[in-house]
């Protein structure tokens, strides 16, 4: 199974508020109007995400979309408070609860590929923590796995780089 279809599978395991169901994806034409507003390329993979589902309120604090109901699980939001990131091109994806963020680094300073990595804005906004998974399908996969109970991720390094 691939990492996509293991996302979408758990993605109707997950807990949802009470009432509440998955948004529908985001269209094309909100994805360009987004690209144009903050002169970030959104890479194809998230597209394809963000197409399918954007902004379900799961997970520690959130997956991130485009102009979603909830101001907090929306990345231009994010992108407007820390401005270090659409300067960067790391697009936030998701928040942990706590006021941190997972972004997707889109401007490829991490050699090719789009990594996922952790920012600890306490300590600093603008350096990740560490990386997290290597693309945004792995990552979605590791974040809803840890909403159903998996305990692996993001510390166990090696569990993470073997199912990566």
């Amino acid at each position: 199974m691939s990492d996509r279809e293991a996302v979408l599978e758990l993605l109707h395991k997950v807990r949802l508020p009470p009432g509440e169901d998955l948004p529908s994806g985001a269209s094309k034409e909100k994805l360009l109007a987004f690209e144009t507003r903050t002169g970030i390329q959104l890479p194809e993979q998230f597209r394809l995400w963000l197409q399918t589902c954007n902004g379900p309120c799961v997970g520690r604090g959130g997956l991130l979309g485009i102009e979603t109901a909830r101001p907090y699980c929306d990345i231009e939001s994010a992108l407007d408070f820390y401005q270090v990131w659409r300067k960067r091109r790391w697009i936030p994806v998701a928040d942990d609860g706590c006021g941190n963020f997972f972004l997707l680094v889109a401007s490829g300073e991490f050699g090719n590929g789009f990594p996922v990595v952790f920012i600890d804005t306490i300590a600093w906004d603008d350096e990740p923590t560490y990386i997290v998974a290597s693309g945004i399908w792995q990552f979605l996969r590791f974040y809803l796995e840890e909403d159903l109970g998996a305990n692996y991720w993001p510390f166990d390094a090696d569990e993470v780089v073997r199912r990566d």
